[in-house]
């Protein structure tokens, strides 16, 4: 009997994905992405040997998630080969975002995934977290006109799932983790970062790109599922077992690591835990997270840069969003020849002449907003600049053509000038 179909083992991935819009597998072969939507294909998805994600989307409520990773620039396959010790470099990180969202009385089920660990709630549509996190959203300006009238198009594709407006709810956390980031960045042990930004040989990663991302296009580990990509990818130079995603919920860490990588009889001790465990994802109340963010230098500094994005004359609205929200004054070319003047790193033009991928590598990037703002350049043509590369025809994957150029480089622009 193949692991997935052991009965326990199914029971809790079924609890994770419950109402899911998708899950999505990927066998150990990496150019080949499944997309299902009805549950009588999940045994289809599930051949031994398979990454499985749940989509973000979900029918009933919103699925928000925090996602946490050791990260190691010169052993990037270390948490694979020396899991317990990297596990415990990551501990002191690990318990600043557990402490932070206890004190806050936020409810979630923690996973354990192949590099680090998952934080994920649920939000019903009909809560005032949801409706608090909407306003958030307004208040900062998460939502570009762009990607609202892309989100727009593909709404009929999901059928009553409000997309738009989940999109907001899911990007204003964001800014709830921008919020959570700043809170705990200084714990003693690794630098903290909000992606591969190696500024210390090893990180912590507080991974907050998937708000770079159109909600469409998110999804995110299932429980209980074997984490196949540290055997695809040589740089992890891995060949050992495929590693279970598990809940942390009572096992110590030393269990974990051992349990998650015991393939013997169909990882029976992974199923044993799948027997007294929950898979479900629990609903949350944010409200104490949401009102802490909204008197913190955090979001001081996110409304700042909501103001700098300046307003449009579009008459572009949608009836539940101020219509300035969204419209926002990018420049739709940036302006090369004043970018040409400002004698600027001769290092950046290699990058801007080949964008994928010089531009997908998050110090680059972080290079080129460092260089232009200290300048003079304005937040507005930067995030013009990114998005004209990303909107030009480099052979991009779909990662970037599939979603908004403007939403993904405003995120690096109000990101990464934190972290110069």
């Amino acid at each position: 009997m193949s692991y997935y179909h052991q009965t326990p083992i199914m029971k809790r991935i079924l609890e994770f994905i419950d109402e899911s819009v998708y899950i999505k597998a990927t066998d150990p072969n990496p150019d080949v992405d499944k997309r299902f939507r009805r549950y009588n294909d999940i045994i289809d998805a599930m051949g031994d040997g398979v990454d499985l994600h749940r989509s973000n989307l979900d029918f009933k409520r919103s699925i928000l998630m925090i996602d946490l990773e050791y990260g190691n620039q010169n052993y990037p396959g270390e948490i694979f080969h020396n899991p317990l010790g990297s596990f415990q470099k990551l501990e002191p990180t690990r318990a600043a975002v557990k402490n932070m969202l206890d004190e806050n009385n936020v409810s979630y089920i923690e996973t354990m995934t192949g590099q680090g660990y998952n934080f994920t709630m649920g939000v019903p549509r009909n809560s005032q977290t949801y409706a608090s996190l909407l306003k958030v959203g307004e208040q900062m300006r998460v939502l570009p006109e762009s990607a609202a009238k892309r989100l727009q198009h593909k709404q009929s594709r999901y059928g009553n799932v409000p997309l738009i407006e989940d999109h907001i709810v899911s990007t204003a956390f964001g800014r709830i983790n921008d919020y959570i980031f700043d809170s705990i960045r200084d714990t003693p042990g690794l630098i903290m970062r909000t992606t591969d930004l190696f500024d210390n040989p090893e990180i912590a990663i507080f991974d907050s790109t998937q708000h770079a991302y159109l909600l469409s296009r998110r999804a995110f580990r299932t429980v209980f599922s074997l984490h196949q990509k540290s055997r695809m990818h040589p740089k992890y130079n891995y060949h050992g077992p495929a590693i279970v995603t598990l809940p942390v919920d009572g096992i110590p860490l030393e269990d974990r690591i051992q349990i998650r990588q015991d393939e013997r009889n169909s990882y029976a001790r992974a199923v044993d835990i799948a027997r007294n465990s929950t898979g479900e994802i629990p609903n949350t109340d944010l409200t104490n997270l949401i009102t802490n963010y909204l008197f913190s230098n955090t979001a001081k500094k996110h409304l700042e840069f909501a103001e700098k994005l300046g307003f449009s004359d579009s008459e572009f609205t949608l009836p539940f969003l101020k219509a300035n929200s969204m419209n926002w004054d990018i420049p739709p070319m940036p302006d090369w020849s004043l970018i040409g003047g400002l004698n600027i790193d001769p290092k950046l033009w290699d990058v801007f002449a080949h964008p994928n991928d010089e531009m997908l590598k998050p110090t680059n990037i972080r290079h080129i907003i460092g260089e232009l703002s200290s300048k003079g350049v304005a937040d507005t043509e930067i995030i013009s600049l990114l998005a004209q590369k990303y909107n030009e025809n480099h052979g991009w994957t779909v990662d970037v053509t599939k979603t908004d150029p403007i939403l993904r480089a405003e995120y690096w622009v109000r990101t990464l000038k934190e972290q110069l």
